[in-house]
């Protein structure tokens, strides 16, 4: 069975990235998994003495954002057509971070990303960043306008 990783976050582009994720699920007969990502961790650095702390998010947030996540999943299932949406699987887990997403990648054969954004209204560089060099397995950037309506007929 192939299996293809999408993590799912609530950002702009996330209808693009399920959308090439399933159209590569009906090129290469594969199943979407989707998880949900955990929201940005923050950290701060001390100057002196040299100490770093980072702030997780609490468990309020992970909630919110596992359920923003499941909430994008089960609004594009719903609009995609019935042979798709059978390949389409929510992994019901606790938010991800990248460190966590990148050792999952491992067993996945694709995970799709969205690209990378400057601002934060697309997919953060370090998902990618994590995916790319944590998992050793390939990494497929979906377009940031529209999702490919085929998958590898041109490349």
């Amino acid at each position: 069975m192939k299996s293809i990783l999408v993590p799912v976050e609530d950002h702009s582009t996330m209808n693009e990235v399920l959308g090439t994720a399933a159209a590569a699920a009906r090129a290469i007969d594969a199943t979407v998994t989707a998880v949900p990502l955990r929201p940005m961790q923050f950290q701060v650095v001390g100057a002196e003495p040299i100490v770093a702390v980072s702030f997780p998010p609490a468990d309020q947030d992970d909630e919110d954002s596992k359920g923003k996540a499941l909430s994008l999943f089960d609004t594009f299932k719903s609009g995609a057509n019935a042979d798709v949406s059978s390949k389409l699987v929510w992994q019901d887990t606790d938010p991800l971070d990248d460190i966590g997403l990148g050792s999952i990648a491992r067993v996945h054969d694709l995970t799709v990303l969205g690209r990378p954004a400057n601002d934060d209204s697309g997919a953060r560089m370090t998902t990618l960043e994590s995916v790319l060099f944590d998992s050793g397995r390939p990494v497929l950037l979906a377009p940031p306008k529209t999702a490919a309506s085929t998958f590898g007929d041109n490349i």
